[in-house]
């Protein structure tokens, strides 16, 4: 663009910025914390149609008087206020988009108490980023990675082009936030170059830019499908190395954290399993084991515990067999009880349990 046409964009937007001033002053004085620049006038990516972006940042209610959506010149244009909520939940670091807050050039700031209050929330951002990877981190891109894995679950349900595609576009969006956020950076440069962001990065599943290329260029359902699912592959593969190297940061559990587990365990689902293989009902057995999966998977996702893993019980052709492998799953978490200074809690006959319920 030339130096013209950029300096005539520009007086522009400092003309719209000013005008948000004027109506704040007008009519919610007060409500206006601050005014910044971000997005395509910031990064160097602005061109003859580019819209402006604006972080107009409000301390009330009062000031959502301040949006307004319009078309100028044929550019569309979207002022839309932020409150300091959302700027505290953008420094969370939850989502890879926060640009708005991180790299936002601050144009309008009548307080600095303002000024100070948003440099916090910047710091706290920095101090996330600066630190290393760990088992939280890890956390919130697996987040974004199972908003993916269910995209890809409708993708696989969809009946048309337009649906399929539209969930290979919600995938492609979960998969680029999970792999930015496995990276532990944000996003500065906006959509149209996710991938020049991605290439400086270390953790990105291979072939990535590839696979997106031929998601967006697949033709029919079942190209939409055979690359989601590579897309997928390679996104959790890439999720399995980091995860090897990414200290759990779990404790242990102690006494207190597992008794009574091991009874629930049993109370819940053994009786269940035996009825089941008694029946001939495989559905029954097969919720069962998956119910004690979940509170083995509940367990291990708090503590640093060996997996146990109740589905390999599962065999729908021999559910006597399957019955014996929970027997055998449950003596292996036996062991758990005993690191924590645990025994089963088991009585022979009523008197007993009376005796010892009621000393």
């Amino acid at each position: 663009m030339d130096k013209r046409m950029l300096q005539k964009l520009e007086e522009r937007n400092q003309r719209i910025i000013e005008a948000v001033i004027r109506k704040a002053e007008r009519e919610c004085p007060g409500a206006l914390a601050m005014i910044g620049v971000y997005g395509s006038f910031c990064t160097g990516d602005c061109h003859e149609k580019s819209d402006l972006d604006l972080l107009i940042l409000i301390n009330d209610d009062r000031g959502w008087v301040l949006s307004n959506g319009f078309v100028l010149d044929g550019v569309g244009f979207d002022l839309y206020c932020t409150t300091w909520e959302s700027l505290e939940a953008d420094a969370a670091y939850a989502s890879p988009h926060i640009a708005k807050l991180m790299d936002s050039k601050i144009v309008y700031c009548p307080h600095e108490a303002d000024r100070m209050r948003l440099e916090k929330l910047r710091e706290n951002v920095r101090r996330i980023l600066e630190q290393p990877m760990c088992a939280e981190d890890l956390l919130r891109a697996e987040r974004e990675f199972g908003e993916a894995e269910r995209a890809y679950a409708r993708l696989m349900r969809g009946e048309t082009v337009s649906v399929c595609r539209a969930h290979g576009a919600e995938l492609l969006y979960h998969m680029e936030n999970a792999v930015c956020l496995l990276n532990k950076r944000y996003f500065h440069l906006g959509v149209k170059r996710v991938f020049e962001e991605f290439s400086g990065m270390h953790d990105v599943p291979l072939g990535f830019e590839t696979l997106a290329d031929r998601l967006v260029h697949a033709d029919g359902i079942d190209g939409l499908r055979a690359v989601a699912d590579a897309l997928l592959r390679a996104t959790d593969d890439c999720f399995s190395r980091v995860r090897m190297i990414v200290p759990a940061e779990k404790p242990a559990p102690g006494a207190d954290d597992l008794r009574g587990t091991l009874e629930e365990m049993i109370s819940n689902w053994r009786g269940k399993i035996y009825e089941a293989a008694e029946n001939g009902n495989a559905h029954a057995a097969l919720m069962a084991v998956c119910s004690l999966q979940s509170f083995f998977d509940d367990l291990a996702g708090e503590f640093d515990m060996v997996h146990h893993d109740a589905i390999a019980c599962f065999d729908p052709a021999d559910l006597g067999k399957t019955a014996k492998a929970f027997d055998a799953v449950l003596s292996a978490y036996c062991g758990e009880y005993e690191k924590a200074g645990l025994s089963l809690c088991s009585y022979k006959g009523i008197e007993q349990f009376e005796a010892a319920y009621n000393p």
